[in-house]
């Protein structure tokens, strides 16, 4: 593609007649286009648009949904996001949340519903989930259960053999850690790593054979600050699970239950 004294080649000009090709393709009018254009662009435009695809992209377009056909992918990519934005609304006001309490620049944590708090932990820590995203979209994890918050705090319990095990000895574990010990059997074992559950209700109980029993009230910024910091991630769906680091939960627990030896 050649400027208009035909001498120097034009940057970026095949690029540009792709996307009018686009734009007329999705509907944009040719003669507001083509307004102020030089004959050349004018020309390639013309011959893009009466070109047959060839088989490659004959494929691509059958397996691209028909809104979509036509657009370029930074178009696409932003229909996506607007897809997804609109989604997340619907579930915002399902769920009576409002834009008051939601301003990223000053959240008022009092507000917050469980179901949002756990789709902002699901988002926070979705680089160290072992469960897919979509999964808590509803505000649960994945059906089983919702997060518990008590007087701005969230509630969640643990078993175990003694009170040292309880909290890891304190000790500090990295998100990765934590992920890999909520993938594999045995992985409570995994140093620093403490798995908690967010069923208070019906956890308790489960596991009779361990001796302590303990819970911890994390206030719901905390929780979500240590999220964004990959202290805190959702482990296994299917027990509610919440994994944090030993140092938090040695700061967080707040009661302590042994039960008497027989």
């Amino acid at each position: 593609m050649e400027s208009l004294d035909n001498r120097k080649p034009l940057t970026g000009g095949k690029k540009k007649i792709e996307e009018y090709v686009n734009r007329i393709k999705n509907g944009e009018s040719k003669d507001s286009i083509f307004q102020g254009l030089p004959e050349s662009f004018i020309s390639g435009v013309k011959k893009k648009l009466v070109e047959p695809p060839d088989e490659k992209t004959k494929q691509e377009l059958n397996e691209i949904p028909s809104q979509y056909k036509g657009l370029d992918f930074e178009i696409l990519k932003t229909q996506r996001r607007e897809a997804d934005q609109k989604k997340i609304e619907e579930l915002r006001k399902q769920l009576g949340v409002t834009e008051e309490h939601l301003d990223k620049k000053n959240i008022n944590y009092d507000l917050l519903k469980p179901e949002e708090v756990l789709i902002k932990l699901a988002e926070y820590c979705e680089p160290y989930m072992s469960a897919p995203r979509e999964a808590v979209q509803d505000g649960t994890f994945a059906g089983v259960a919702k997060l518990k918050i008590e007087a701005g705090n969230i509630v969640l319990i643990r078993h175990a053999a003694d009170e040292n095990h309880l909290i890891k000895q304190g000790k500090n574990a990295s998100a990765q850690e934590m992920m890999d010990s909520s993938l594999f059997s045995g992985g409570s074992h995994e140093a620093g790593a403490v798995h908690t559950s967010a069923d208070v209700e019906n956890w308790i109980g489960r596991y009779e054979r361990y001796p302590v029993y303990g819970e911890f009230r994390i206030p719901v910024k905390d929780f979500l600050d240590l999220a964004k910091e990959g202290k805190v991630i959702i482990g296994n769906l299917g027990e509610a699970e919440i994994v944090i680091s030993g140092d938090v939960a040695k700061k967080y627990l707040t009661k302590i239950i042994e039960k008497a030896k027989e």
